[in-house]
């Protein structure tokens, strides 16, 4: 049982089987103590990564803090930030000092996120969407369950790449006082200039970075919104926009609503581009408010910006044509869901040896079932009701 390993904490080589063979990370800090701090690092934590046969791959030092805002102090299994002290390559990714575990406990099928990514990065033309690699994750010798590592979403050629003079931001209503942040008049969320290129924000970049936003939004919901010359045509990159709000429109992904984890990114001389995606764990139906836990309706959509765009029989025609496609590719992202979930079964029946969801709520699930297969065909029906729901909606739009 799963239990006998956690209280001897056997070996990853001995454990192997109980998370399908997935990749293992092991952290072990210094004073063998736990990581209590999202703004703190706790630093000189040796970390290894075994692959599926308990082989290891990658043994270097690194730094690791908690991350998350409403996850971190409400749930306790806890995500992580990892940056190690020098560039690595892990699960055949690009080197980079930078990479995320997520927890995902209120998600029991482990997959919204993973799902999301894998449409960014098989189905949109979005410039960059993270990696994905499901892992089961050991920190001091006892089991954390089945964790999500991802490239953390950051400014570089291998990731959001503004070549050597731009800038990454970030709705977030969430922002503090330390981040660099500025408003629109259209949206109360604030903006967080997240990374720069520049070795230091000077104040010219500040400006540049937040009046070419501002004036995105003073033009778009402005009354010349669609001259050709100076229209909002000009100030933005439209397939990104598309895109960024179609992925996250079919999974009425709640925090998208310009609330959080909204990023963009501009590069001087260039146009606003939205994305990356990020944070889908209680989208797809995962969610008992703002009746994001329906199929039915418009939640994008009906937001400020995209709302604007959706009035403009241009932006409607890319809609159209590029929701064709991701309906066309309906079987294949069902599919996905499947074949994923074939992959975790065994990983997730042991994550809930370790953290009992099954069967009872977590906030903020709409239901919740006994089984994984449960949670599992609760996600298919969903997508699947949510599609048709859009065919219907976005064959009318504009008409």
């Amino acid at each position: 049982m799963i239990e006998k390993y956690i209280e001897n904490s056997l070996l990853p080589q001995n454990i192997i089987g109980h998370f399908g063979n997935l990749p293992i990370l092991s952290i072990e800090t210094p004073d063998g103590e736990d990581i209590i701090s999202k703004e703190k690092y706790k630093e000189n934590v040796s970390v290894k990564l075994y692959d599926g046969t308990g082989k290891v791959v990658l043994m270097a030092n690194a730094k690791v803090r908690g991350r998350g805002n409403t996850s971190w102090g409400q749930y306790p299994k806890k995500s992580y930030k990892v940056k190690f002290q020098t560039k690595q390559s892990l699960l055949g990714e690009h080197k980079d000092k930078e990479w995320v575990l997520l927890a995902n406990y209120a998600d029991k099928t482990s997959l919204r996120n993973d799902l999301a990514l894998w449409m960014g990065r098989t189905l949109s033309n979005l410039d960059y969407t993270s990696s994905s690699h499901f892992v089961g994750v050991i920190l001091n010798g006892q089991f954390k369950g089945l964790y999500q590592l991802l490239e953390q979403v950051k400014l570089s050629s291998y990731r959001v790449n503004v070549a050597d003079n731009g800038f990454l931001m970030e709705f977030d209503r969430k922002a503090s006082l330390d981040d660099v942040i500025f408003h629109i008049p259209s949206v109360s969320t604030p903006i967080v200039i997240k990374e720069w290129t520049a070795d230091s924000l000077s104040e010219a970049d500040y400006l540049y970075c937040s009046r070419f936003v501002q004036e995105v939004d003073s033009v778009l919901l402005g009354l010349g919104h669609l001259d050709e010359d100076n229209g909002y045509a000009k100030y933005i990159d439209v397939p990104s926009f598309v895109d960024w709000m179609l992925v996250n429109e079919i999974a009425k992904n709640n925090d998208a609503y310009l609330f959080a984890s909204c990023y963009m990114s501009l590069r001087r001389g260039g146009k606003l581009k939205m994305g990356p995606l990020w944070d889908f764990d209680i989208a797809y139906g995962n969610i008992n408010y703002n009746d994001n836990n329906l199929p039915e309706e418009l939640w994008i959509g009906k937001r400020t910006w995209f709302k604007k765009l959706l009035t403009d029989r241009n932006f409607i025609q890319k809609t159209k044509e590029r929701f064709n496609y991701f309906y066309a590719n309906k079987e294949s992202i069902l599919d996905y869901i499947g074949t994923q979930s074939c992959t975790l079964r065994n990983p997730a029946y042991t994550n809930n040896l370790i953290w009992k969801t099954f069967g009872v709520y977590v906030w903020p699930n709409p239901v919740w079932y006994n089984t994984y297969e449960e949670e599992i065909e609760y996600l298919k029906q969903w997508v699947s009701v949510r599609l048709e729901w859009l065919k219907t909606y976005y064959e009318r739009l504009g008409s």
